[in-house]
């Protein structure tokens, strides 16, 4: 672990709630996120959960993680008021390559929707330590949340590479013993949960590295695709009268 690494822990365990005795997860009212689509398919027997993020009446952006063989039927898409969207079409953004996939819905998703406006993403040129981790859980569709902090990019760099610290972002390790059961194990059967990371309100970027150990401790950077360097691919699939319903 770098010196970099080890003041940023410092500062950030005066700052985040897991330092104190706060329970953690958090549940998350429903108008923090209020975009935020659970995405569920059970894969071989192990049950897949992800979050997708309503970004108009019938799209819902999501990780790649969320999408299962193409197969539309089998994937369920629950709003945080236990409401079902069938989906109707499922595609890549961009060549494929990318980590982001979109679902259309025939339902429509109701209340606000994710903005796609690169002016309201943070360049991380600072430190956020108000930052948090979304997920869903297998047995709930209320949106979890785990207070992080998003390392500055000279930092990420120190940590990873310029590359990385260019398109993604690095979440600092958390030090609650087990922390990383939230996201995968077997119990009651194998799961998987695989958050994204919020600001205030805007999801910032889907799972690529969670940084945990074979104990479920969370010991190194956890790394996440940014939304903002993907946007103009992800503009490209939404027709832009469907951004404006």
């Amino acid at each position: 672990m770098s010196p970099t690494m080890i003041l940023c822990l410092v500062a950030c365990s005066m700052l985040v709630p897991w330092a104190t005795s706060q329970t953690i997860p958090i549940d998350a009212a429903p108008t923090e996120y209020p975009y935020a689509v659970k995405t569920f398919y059970v894969n071989q027997g192990i049950s897949m959960v992800g979050l997708g993020l309503a970004v108009s009446k019938h799209y819902l952006l999501a990780s790649a993680y969320s999408k299962y063989n193409w197969n539309l039927t089998a994937v369920e898409l629950t709003d945080q008021q236990g409401v079902v969207h069938p989906v109707f079409n499922v595609s890549d953004v961009g060549d494929g390559t990318d980590p982001f996939i979109y679902f259309k819905t025939c339902k429509k998703f109701s209340g606000p929707m994710y903005s796609l406006k690169v002016a309201g993403f943070n360049n991380f040129s600072e430190t956020v330590n108000d930052a948090e981790i979304i997920f869903f859980s297998q047995e709930s569709n209320v949106l979890k949340k785990i207070p992080v902090a998003i390392l500055n990019q000279t930092a990420c760099e120190t940590e990873t590479n310029a590359t990385i610290a260019l398109q993604k972002l690095c979440i600092a390790p958390i030090p609650i013993a087990n922390i990383c059961k939230n996201f995968y194990g077997s119990t009651p059967n194998q799961f998987e949960q695989h958050p994204m990371v919020g600001i205030k309100g805007q999801a910032h970027g889907s799972r690529d590295i969670l940084g945990c150990d074979d104990k479920y401790n969370w010991t190194s950077v956890g790394i996440y695709h940014r939304f903002d360097y993907s946007i103009p691919e992800i503009l490209k699939i939404v027709p832009v009268v469907d951004l404006k319903d």
